[in-house]
């Protein structure tokens, strides 16, 4: 029998009289004919798609549709008519660079790789939604070996885009920003690593003459340092699902995928490394569609394989059986995903509510998204 609380979501299998059941059923018809308050609920943080006007006049990143994730088809590219094609998967592609105009009807953005680049642009004012532009050719494979431009693609299967008023669009689809949107840092949101020794603007790259380390080799150095590591791949290109992630063990057979997205500082630590924030928030909302293991194994596998790239990913630690066998011998209840964003550039005493606010964005969002936990790392 349903509960005697009727203003939120509750638990329900309480027993009731007769009396109390009659009761309930009027309450409710009345909120169904329109009578009657209804209280917050946990349902508030479900946004309703309105149709996109107006596109946003800051857009902080993309990620692909799901199915490019889920299905992973084949990609090529060119720089012109007369040049070779380059054969890749589509999540290898990266999309970039958004310019929206004056009248925020249109917009151009990049589909990049590590050596390539192509347009394309996205238009509210009728036709199709996303068209070629430029000389570049991007095609993806729609059947046996049949190809399709990627902008015609991208009209049956849009993207979404991440904007800085924390609203979201797919197609014409526009996702507002929730309503219960957490705008201050939280215990638990930033902790502060001690980068002893590491040159915190360089982000990557070789080996320093003086000895200190970069902020990949830095964490890297970190994340090694754990007992229950398992496998720890290094991702850092284009296409990545995070510049390193962590397979963790946990005494209880329980297994945690952490994904880390650095930044190297622009500067010594502060607290208003707005543009840093951006960049980092737009890397960890991407991650989120890794955060399925039938995903992120196909995704490693690709990643590491020589014979596709030039520059693979890497096994820092592990290798990919270990990892793969892992995620298949653990219960759904037993894996869990978290995100994290790594920027020694911003200091961690030093943020003001402003940078908090964006912050928090790209923590909740993910959360919101799958991961059981999004956290900042930054220094003191």
């Amino acid at each position: 029998m349903p509960s005697t609380s009727i203003s939120g979501v509750t638990s329900v299998n309480q027993r009731l009289s007769v009396a109390e059941y009659i009761e309930w059923i009027t309450e409710l018809n009345g909120r169904l004919g329109g009578g009657g308050g209804i209280a917050a609920s946990q349902l508030d943080i479900i946004q309703h798609a309105r149709t996109l006007r107006q596109l946003p006049e800051h857009i902080i990143a993309a990620g692909w549709h799901k199915q490019a994730y889920r299905l992973a088809p084949r990609v090529r590219w060119r720089a012109g008519a007369a040049a070779p094609w380059t054969y890749r998967i589509v999540t290898d592609l990266e999309l970039a660079n958004f310019q929206v105009n004056g009248g925020r009807s249109t917009m151009t953005f990049d589909v990049v790789s590590d050596t390539f680049s192509g347009s394309i642009s996205f238009n509210l004012g009728g036709g199709a939604l996303f068209t070629k532009a430029g000389a570049s050719d991007v095609e993806i494979v729609t059947g046996y070996d049949e190809w399709t431009d990627l902008a015609s693609w991208l009209s049956h299967h849009p993207p979404v885009f991440y904007a800085a008023d924390k609203s979201s669009f797919i197609g014409v689809n526009l996702i507002a920003a929730a309503a219960d949107v957490v705008t201050q840092l939280r215990d638990g949101d930033a902790d502060a690593l001690a980068w002893d020794n590491c040159k915190i603007d360089m982000e990557f790259g070789p080996d320093q003459p003086d000895g200190r380390l970069t902020v990949h080799q830095g964490l890297e150095r970190h994340l090694c340092a754990s007992d229950d590591l398992i496998a720890l791949v290094y991702d850092h290109r284009s296409g990545e699902a995070a510049d390193y992630i962590a397979f963790v063990q946990n005494p209880d057979g329980s297994l945690i995928v952490r994904l880390y997205h650095c930044k190297g500082a622009g500067g010594a630590p502060s607290g208003r490394r707005v543009g840093d924030v951006y960049e980092v928030s737009g890397q960890m909302l991407k991650s989120i569609a890794f955060c399925d293991a039938a995903v992120l194994t196909q995704h490693v596998e690709h990643r590491i394989n020589p014979g596709h790239h030039r520059n693979p990913s890497r096994f820092v630690k592990g290798d990919f059986n270990a990892m793969k066998r892992a995620l298949e011998t653990t219960p759904p209840t037993g894996l869990t995903f978290e995100i994290f964003g790594v920027q020694p550039g911003i200091s961690r005493a030093a943020v003001d509510a402003h940078l908090a606010d964006l912050m928090v964005y790209g923590l909740d969002y993910a959360q919101r998204g799958g991961a059981a936990k999004a956290q900042r790392l930054t220094s003191a």
